[in-house]
C-alpha cells in the first residue's frame, strides 16, 4: 500500500513537472522578496529590561542627558563661584 502511494506521488510529480517547477519558482520569488526586506535592528532599548528600576530611571532622564553612550562629570566649587585658579586647574 505504501509502495503504491509513493509510486502514485512519483507519477504525479513527474507528469505535472511544469506545475511543480512553477510552484517552486513562485515560492523562491516570494521568499527572495521577503528576504530582501529584512533589516537588522539592534536597538539599545530592545536589548535591555525596560521594567527594571534602573532602566525606568534611565528612560525618565534620557532626554536630559542625551542617551546611554555618554559619560557626564560634574565639577562644583562649593566655596563660591567657579572663576578662580584652583577650579580651572581641576577642570583642566
Amino acid at each position: 500500500m505504501q509502495n503504491q502511494l509513493l509510486m502514485g506521488l512519483e507519477n504525479g510529480v513527474f507528469k505535472g513537472r511544469i506545475v511543480v517547477i512553477a510552484f517552486f519558482i513562485i515560492c523562491t520569488g516570494i521568499l527572495g522578496f521577503q528576504a530582501s526586506r529584512l533589516e537588522l535592528d539592534a536597538g539599545f532599548e530592545k536589548n535591555i529590561p525596560l521594567q527594571h528600576e534602573y532602566m525606568k530611571t534611565y528612560m525618565k532622564h534620557q532626554v536630559d542627558f542625551g542617551g546611554a553612550n555618554r559619560v557626564m562629570i560634574a565639577i562644583e566649587d562649593t566655596r563660591g563661584d567657579i572663576f578662580n585658579p584652583e577650579f580651572f586647574q581641576v577642570l583642566k
